[in-house]
């Protein structure tokens, strides 16, 4: 079995919890170890090694954080667990795929599937999912013939995105 766990700075964590369930109603089959900048690496590492240490050892540990190479991987890639994979570059469709990914990367029953090739299956969906949300809008408006001229005329009343539109 796979245990995913969010691990990256706080407002980044909270804004992907918060979108996840906003847009499907449901919290995201994860645990959030979010961290402030100010936080010292042992902090950090005391963080991350609270929430893996409640993963079993003979289940894996996905830790989804921002960037390969920063403090979070380092320290992800130092947990004393047997079964821990960092996925670097998190965003909202890898949080969105989740769920799919976990239940897709769970072997069948009686199919004997090392918690190794698990996490990899699951980290090949999710980054799947991660190419899937790059859309280039230009790009796709071509390539679907539609229009690329949006109506921003519902907009012109909301003062709330006047700002955003150029308006004062």
């Amino acid at each position: 079995m796979l245990h995913a766990l969010l691990f990256a700075p706080a407002p980044l964590c909270d804004a992907l919890v918060a979108l996840c369930e906003q847009l499907t109603g449901a919290p995201p089959p994860l645990r959030a170890v979010g961290f402030a900048l100010s936080d010292s690496e042992g902090d950090l590492y005391r963080a991350l090694a609270a929430a893996v240490a409640v993963v079993p050892a003979e289940d894996g540990a996905l830790v989804l954080g921002d960037l390969l190479g920063g403090t979070s991987a380092t320290i992800a890639l130092s947990m004393p667990h047997p079964h821990v994979n960092f996925l670097g570059g998190v965003s909202l469709p890898m949080v969105l795929g989740l769920k799919d990914a976990l239940a897709a990367s769970r072997p069948v029953e009686g199919a004997a599937v090392s918690v190794t090739d698990q996490l990899a299956r699951c980290a090949e969906l999710l980054k799947a999912a991660a190419r899937g949300g790059l859309v280039d809008s230009q790009s796709y408006l071509r390539a679907t013939g539609e229009d690329s001229n949006i109506d921003a005329s519902h907009f012109e009343g909301d003062a709330s995105v006047g700002g955003a539109l150029g308006g004062a």
